[in-house]
């Protein structure tokens, strides 16, 4: 056993892959854009958070303007297993068994609060400049603490604030261009399953020695916790126009180059038990080398690797993103809108090492692939102070089967939402929204060839997730 295998071992980071993906990219920036499902997100101009999907609709803005809302995000993830014995044993001894749902409705239900605050403010009748602060991405999900996959993931959460400053100038009466800058923060606590037995005896490749060991030499605990916070910023730029080339058709194109999110710092927290502090005290001890040794392991070394505290350093790559949309008046009280989105995941890296030693933890990530969406909405307005939404739209997965974990079931999406803009008064108005996301049901367990080392993947498992999520949204819009 190699002290490069030994580093990891006990420190299952399976979960890395779930910080990004299709399933992160949060559309709760907008309430108004809850209700026709993030359609015509780079052509409507309905409230300043159009901002955030295209700099360019600043132009339409002959007022100062102003939103304020808040989004409340719902999941509900679960797995079933697949198969008997799915999993290694909890302390307790049980395995997950053929058809048994593990939901975390029993006990680990639970949701987000996501505020969002923008404005417009013209500064003559060709230019006009912009701020904002909402989410970018998120990422939710909670399992029972028992489910066969927990080794790759038992809770997560994931998620990217992002503040905007824009400016956009009319070219042509027909023609506008805009630039958006951004600072982001992005935090990450995530929470697996060690389990010390199964990584053993992956990387002994025998189950008898361990028992041995076990036996005759040190106690090898069973399972423990270990939760990773993870900090970080990165400064990004997007640049938008739009085209009205008649007074009922407008045309809107935005382009947000990758994010690369660098030297984040994180630490790694294991609840250690007096077991896990007795292993690493015989590890480290002079006296055990040629026990150790026979194996291939650095003692000292592995006792640092598996302390109780760690600092860890890492990379990630965010996708870039281009959006299209075009925006129709069909009649004096219908709107038709479509957007086509398109996030490359194939250039997303993610590296996590140690600070003080260097020593890496993981390097590599899931497999991922462009995902593509078309969304489709409409505007209704049957009175002059109220106006109903509604939208329907389509994403495939960045995750395929053979790569997705517990802790990023994404997969192709549907998704459906309608809302309402009521105006109070010429100034003041209210937003309102629901968005409901239906992701197909998603196989996990056989990304083999994806985890690496292999032998930190905690058991062999084979199941389903099924995630659906809602965001329930209001927001407050005024001119002044």
């Amino acid at each position: 056993m190699s002290n490069k295998k030994m580093t990891v071992l006990l420190v299952s980071a399976g979960w890395l892959g779930g910080v990004h993906a299709g399933g992160t990219g949060f559309d709760g920036y907008s309430v108004s854009g809850l209700g026709n499902a993030g359609a015509g997100q780079a052509v409507l101009s309905s409230d300043p958070s159009a901002l955030y999907s295209n700099p360019a609709l600043l132009t339409r803005f002959k007022r100062t303007e102003a939103t304020i809302g808040g989004v409340v995000a719902l999941e509900d993830n679960s797995y079933q297993s697949l198969r008997d014995n799915d999993g290694a044993p909890t302390r307790a001894g049980t395995t997950g068994q053929n058809g048994q749902v593990f939901d975390r409705r029993s006990g680990y239900d639970g949701g987000a609060v996501a505020p969002n605050v923008f404005m417009a403010v013209p500064l003559d009748s060709q230019s006009a400049v912009g701020f904002g602060v909402s989410g970018s991405h998120a990422l939710l999900a909670k399992y029972d603490p028992n489910h066969p996959g927990r080794s790759q993931g038992q809770d997560v959460q994931f998620q990217v604030s992002r503040v905007n400053l824009g400016y956009a100038r009319k070219l042509s009466p027909t023609f506008s261009v805009g630039m958006n800058g951004s600072y982001e923060r992005l935090y990450l606590k995530a929470k697996i399953a060690v389990n010390y037995r199964n990584a053993a005896t992956r990387l002994t490749d025998s189950q008898a020695l361990v028992d041995v060991l076990d036996a005759a030499v040190v106690d090898i605990p069973e399972e423990t916790s270990a939760i990773l916070r993870m900090y970080g910023w990165a400064f990004n730029a997007q640049v938008g126009a739009l085209w009205e080339p008649t007074t009922k058709t407008s045309v809107g194109i935005s382009f947000r180059p990758k994010t690369p999110f660098n030297n984040n710092k994180a630490r790694l927290v294991i609840q250690e038990d007096a077991e896990g502090e007795n292993l690493r005290s015989f590890l480290a001890s002079p006296l055990t080398a040629p026990v150790v040794g026979l194996v291939g392991v650095n003692g000292p070394e592995i006792s640092e690797d598996l302390g109780p505290s760690q600092g860890i350093r890492n990379n990630i790559t965010l996708p870039y993103e281009l959006r299209f949309s075009v925006l129709h008046h069909l009649a004096p009280r219908w709107d038709l809108m479509m957007s086509y989105t398109r996030q490359d995941f194939r250039t997303t890296q993610v590296r996590f090492e140690r600070q003080t030693s260097g020593r890496v933890l993981l390097d590599g990530a899931q497999r991922l692939n462009v995902t593509e969406s078309l969304r489709l909405g409409v505007h209704y307005t049957p009175f002059k102070r109220l106006t109903l939404r509604a939208g329907l739209a389509y994403e495939n997965g960045a995750v395929s089967d053979d790569s997705r974990i517990p802790l990023l079931p994404d997969n192709d999406r549907r998704t459906a939402g309608v809302g309402a803009n009521i105006r109070l008064s010429p100034d003041s108005s209210i937003d309102l929204g629901w968005m409901r996301i239906n992701i197909k049901p998603g196989l996990v367990g056989l990304n083999t060839e994806n985890i690496e080392p292999n032998y930190v993947r905690g058991g062999e498992y084979f199941g389903k997730t099924r995630v659906t999520a809602d965001f329930f949204g209001i927001a407050l819009n005024e001119k002044f």
